[in-house]
């Protein structure tokens, strides 16, 4: 009785073991079959973006180079650099910097840089005639949706910097007799202004995830800036990861 007692006492102990031994090959199998990703998902971004821009109820003012319609590729009128760094799995940060682009290469037809102009309001002595030569600097987060290998789409919210040159009407000296014209005198202001931003794009990924390419939209309010304050950026952008 005794002897037959430590054998079922023996198969069970055995049978115990056997099946821990199963289990465990098993999950190892499941771990070694694991699918990984076939290429990295990179967490950091340099972004060299080439945009125009295009502004609310512009035919109030006039805007030099904007008739290209083929601006964004020959013609850019703005410029810009982004650094984009993954904090919180979707989540990311970017800052970036913007310019209105003044090389003398992208200068309009009769020689002269981008400028804003202001024909809404009649000439008197302090209007702001004229806005040229800005420059921005943009932070902001964004969600990346990442639901396609290939295809990211990012929505995000900040705030935004300009600044530049500001061109004041200081009087208006008429003539009188032929040809009956005017000259005015203007001075120059370096000013600056904060805003918010709401951006969206496009990435499409190649080379092994190492680089991107894609469309931007970005839409800009800012606070106390009387001529044009408001302006949507829209272009294409080149993306390396790492």
């Amino acid at each position: 009785m005794k002897n037959t007692i430590l054998l079922l006492l023996f198969i069970l102990l055995y049978n115990k073991a056997y099946t821990q031994s199963t289990n465990d090959s098993t999950l190892n199998s499941e771990q070694t079959n694991v699918i990984k990703p076939k290429y990295k998902d990179y967490g950091n971004s340099v972004q060299f973006s080439w945009n125009n821009f295009y502004i609310p109820n512009n035919n109030e003012f006039a805007f030099e180079r904007f008739h290209y319609i083929y601006g964004f590729i020959v013609y850019p009128l703005q410029i810009g650099v982004y650094y984009e760094r993954k904090t919180y799995k979707n989540i990311n940060i970017s800052i970036g910097y913007n310019e209105w682009n003044t090389l003398s290469y992208f200068e309009n037809d009769w020689g002269g840089p981008l400028r804003i102009r202001n024909f809404k309001e009649p000439f008197k002595p302090g209007l702001l005639l004229e806005r040229s030569g800005y420059k921005t600097i943009d932070f902001y987060t964004f969600y990346k949706y990442n639901h396609f290998k290939k295809h990211k789409i990012n929505i995000g919210i900040g705030a935004t910097y300009t600044y530049g040159q500001n061109d004041y009407i200081d009087s208006i000296h008429l003539n009188n007799g032929p040809p009956f014209d005017a000259i005015i005198y203007t001075s120059v202001k370096n000013e600056s202004y904060y805003g918010i931003l709401a951006a969206l794009n496009y990435n499409y990924l190649c080379l092994k995830n190492r680089m991107s390419i894609g469309l931007d939209i970005r839409y800009r309010k800012y606070f106390k800036l009387i001529l044009v304050p408001e302006q949507i950026d829209w272009g294409y952008h080149i993306s390396f990861n790492f």
